[in-house]
């Protein structure tokens, strides 16, 4: 940084502006830093903003599972409460613990096998919380999957077409098969 406020073009800016070191510098550091972004190198930034994003999308995940499994679960007719459902569903995210492993440089944990754990803790935590039957509780895991699977399609297709209608091209086209359809 001195290297650069040293130079003589640096001295004629903030004569000609005051205002231009502090503008100068803040420019200057963004650079730097999204400089380090994009080549892999861990800033605070990143590191903050990577993990709040993994902290507040595994709460998010949680939740949404917890509810989509509940309700499924009593339409199964199990008697159990929400917050039962809520708690045994988060002592099932454990496995996510095994992420801690990461912070030694080159140790990994194969996300398949997280998955798996997960999904293995998820079915024990869904059949001792609901009292439900082998069948019935498969039914019960593997249901947010599908209706979150579904609702991303079906979100896809939806946005994609209204993404399409918006190109002056493919506009005229729709303009021409609704006409055509008359």
């Amino acid at each position: 940084y001195s290297t650069v406020t040293d130079w003589p073009w640096y001295a004629e800016q903030v004569q000609q502006d005051p205002a231009f070191a502090t503008q100068f510098q803040q420019g200057y550091l963004a650079g730097w830093e999204a400089l380090r972004i994009l080549l892999g190198y861990p800033t605070l930034t990143a590191t903050i903003s990577v993990d709040l994003s993994l902290i507040v999308t595994t709460f998010g995940n949680w939740f949404l599972f917890s509810v989509l499994a509940h309700w499924t679960a009593r339409w199964f007719g199990s008697q159990a409460r929400f917050g039962q459902t809520l708690g045994t569903v988060a002592l099932a995210y454990a496995p996510l613990l095994l992420l801690v492993i990461q912070v030694v440089p080159g140790a990994t944990v194969p996300l398949s096998l997280l998955f798996l754990l997960m999904l293995a803790t998820k079915y024990l935590a869904l059949k001792t919380t609901h009292n439900l039957g082998t069948p019935q509780t498969l039914f019960v895991l593997a249901a947010p999957y599908v209706i979150v699977a579904i609702v991303a399609a079906l979100v896809a297709l939806y946005g994609g077409a209204y993404g399409l209608e918006q190109l002056p091209y493919f506009r005229d086209a729709f303009k021409v098969q609704l006409f055509l359809a008359r």
